[in-house]
């Protein structure tokens, strides 16, 4: 087809009347897009069809230019004379039935649309991205998919590591329903039971060097184990992605320098959040991500690594646990991170069930993940300025193997009762655990300051918290020191008091109808000797407080004169205090605690007259002196 058919193709249309001419100002000629156009407008420009540019044959001069109106696909081609060899590849070269060819003229980022990728959420656009790659990767250039419908795909996006590094650009991360968002989605052609390895994945036949992938959601519909996959990745960078529905992991990367993870969303997968799949990744930095919902680890390191930083980020809902350091990572940060409700399934560490947020454990080797061993511990691992909700977990920080220093400082954590509510394991702060395996756990240099833990919930726990558990005799603990750490209140709600003493009138104990300082009230009444109400702690479940002094304090108020308190502590520590006041005030009483028996704590009511009453609040029962202690 030549010139003059091209243009009754056309409908005998030219479109350089339209464009500004090679005399435009510089501003307009100062946009990438107003450049292109001035150049194209040189010569004069035809408008036509992609098929009608591959049906040319004669009558076309080198230099002339065509503007191709195909949806997805505009913009300007060239006639080049002088080439005869390069390859249609659609997006930026075009070869006719007669060989001319023609190559677009841009500037700037290419489009996956120009080489055919559809984008409409049904027509399989593996060849034409892959396409895309290849000719992206040649010319050193940013890969952009414009928002459409989900672009399917049917194989891994092949990346050449013996080319140039690549920016591969959307437009944003959100994948809902059919809405037009940047997503790059699995075929449900692939067949689940052999899925593909990952959505986009590196030949690895070399270090992969200065790539980014950014404002994409990934999508691996149950049909790819990774979103992106690589085993040699440095100096790269993954910016708001959005990565579900995989089998392995969202992202997999080894050996590599200086990668970053920023403002990801790593969630709803069937395996982890992030693996390592090689070793020696250093520098990596994982910054405000949100890795929930995996049902395997939310970041998985079974190799050893150097310096790794995960700050900013949401660490929810990880069925095995939120962080797993299997083996000699050094220097690793963990910081003003939300870490809650990971661990409902826990991980199998040589045959204990551990349920923890955060594992670290020294592995000989990574087959099975899971076996404990002190070879090749963790070093230099900082824990501090996160806030944690427990409702499943055990314990904060299980560690195994650390070596040069292991340090938890200012995590504040919530402990929900209500998901445990026939739980009676103590909450343990960090837990050093032996090896299962016989050969210890070796952690040297723990500091352990300002880590605050709440009880919340309906359900109040039968066991303390505790905020060191040594588990087993062959734990090797070295450099040790806890400062501030905060006092537990081992006193349960006053809706769970029960009578400890009983009187001949026993009166009554039922809830009030106002509040002291935000806290619930009971009321004694009925008597003027009452029974006394309260709890009893068995030294078996407290082995912790054996030989400790032990404070207990209560919010008390007279209805009138002539009330007082009787409080109990111990086997017959029976204090009796009047009161002159109807004001609010403290009572309290110490006790030593025994290192076998029970210890009652109790309160009760004496008065005048019946008819009077006494408001309790605000009941302690806690070590004395436990928030200013340290051990060195």
């Amino acid at each position: 087809m030549g010139r003059r058919a091209v243009l009754a193709a056309a409908g005998g249309v030219t479109v350089a009347a339209m464009l500004p001419t090679a005399s435009a100002t510089a501003a307009e000629r100062s946009t990438p897009e107003r450049r292109r156009t001035a150049v194209a407008a040189a010569a004069p420009v035809t408008g036509c069809t992609l098929a009608d540019l591959r049906a040319t044959t004669s009558g076309v001069a080198d230099g002339d230019v065509f503007y191709v109106t195909s949806p997805g696909q505009e913009g300007h081609f060239r006639h080049t004379a002088a080439d005869t060899t390069s390859a249609d590849n659609t997006g930026t070269v075009v070869v006719s039935t007669s060989g001319l060819r023609f190559k677009r003229i841009y500037e700037g980022q290419l489009s996956v649309r120009w080489f055919g990728a559809k984008g409409d959420g049904s027509t399989d656009d593996t060849a034409a991205i892959q396409l895309a790659i290849n000719t992206a990767q040649v010319e050193g250039a940013v890969l952009h998919f414009p928002t459409a419908r989900p672009y399917i795909v049917s194989a891994p996006l092949m990346i050449d590591s013996a080319k140039a590094g690549l920016r591969i650009l959307g437009d944003t991360m959100r994948s809902v329903g059919t809405w037009r968002y940047t997503t790059i989605k699995v075929s449900s052609s692939v067949n689940p039971a052999t899925p593909i390895n990952a959505v986009f994945a590196f030949t690895d036949t070399a270090e992969n060097s200065r790539y980014e992938f950014a404002n994409l959601c990934i999508d691996g519909s149950l049909r790819a184990r990774y979103g992106i996959y690589s085993e040699k990745i440095t100096h790269s960078v993954f910016r708001r992605l959005w990565i579900n529905q995989t089998l392995t992991a969202c992202l997999g990367i080894g050996y590599g320098w200086c990668n970053d993870v920023l403002e990801c969303e790593l969630s709803i997968n069937k395996g982890d959040g992030i693996r390592f799949t090689g070793p020696a990744v250093n520098q990596l930095n994982v910054v405000n991500s949100k890795i929930y919902f995996n049902e395997g680890i939310g970041l998985n390191f079974p190799f050893e690594t150097l310096s790794t930083r995960i700050t900013g980020c949401t660490i929810e809902g990880n069925r095995k646990t939120g962080v797993y350091a299997q083996q000699g990572l050094t220097s690793l940060t963990i910081s003003s991170c939300y870490i809650e409700d990971n661990a409902e399934d826990g991980l199998d560490m040589s045959g204990t069930l551990v349920r923890a947020d955060i594992i670290l454990n020294g592995n000989a080797s990574a087959t099975p993940a899971t076996t404990v061993a002190a070879a090749k511990p963790n070093n230099d691992v900082t824990i501090a300025n996160n806030f944690v909700a427990s409702f499943r977990t055990n314990s904060f920080v299980h560690a195994y193997a650390v070596d040069r220093s292991l340090n938890l400082h200012n995590n504040a954590i919530n402990r929900y009762s209500d998901f445990r509510p026939t739980d009676t394991t103590p909450f343990i702060v960090l837990r050093v655990g032996s090896s299962a395996t016989g050969g210890g756990s070796l952690v040297r240099g723990v500091r352990l300051d300002d880590n605050q833990v709440v009880c919340l919930g309906t359900q109040v726990p039968t066991q303390p918290v505790e905020v060191l558990n040594l588990s087993g005799a062959h734990t090797t603990l070295h450099d040790t020191t806890m400062r501030h750490v905060h006092r537990h209140d081992y006193c349960p709600e006053l809706s769970q008091f029960t009578v400890v003493d009983t009187a001949t009138v026993p009166g009554t104990f039922t809830a009030g109808t106002g509040k002291f300082r935000g806290a619930p009230t009971y009321v004694i009444a009925g008597s003027t000797q009452s029974a006394r109400w309260g709890v009893t702690l068995n030294a078996a479940d407290h082995p912790e407080l054996a030989g400790k002094h032990v404070y207990f304090g209560i919010s008390v108020k007279q209805s009138a004169a002539g009330v007082g308190t009787s409080l109990r502590t111990g086997p017959s520590g029976i204090d009796t205090q009047p009161a002159s006041s109807t004001a609010w005030r403290e009572i309290s009483q110490v006790c030593l605690f025994p290192a076998s028996g029970s210890v009652t704590f109790g309160i009760g009511m004496t008065a005048d007259a019946a008819g009077k009453s006494l408001t309790v609040a605000k009941p302690v029962i806690a070590e004395l002196g436990a928030p200013y202690n340290e051990l060195s």
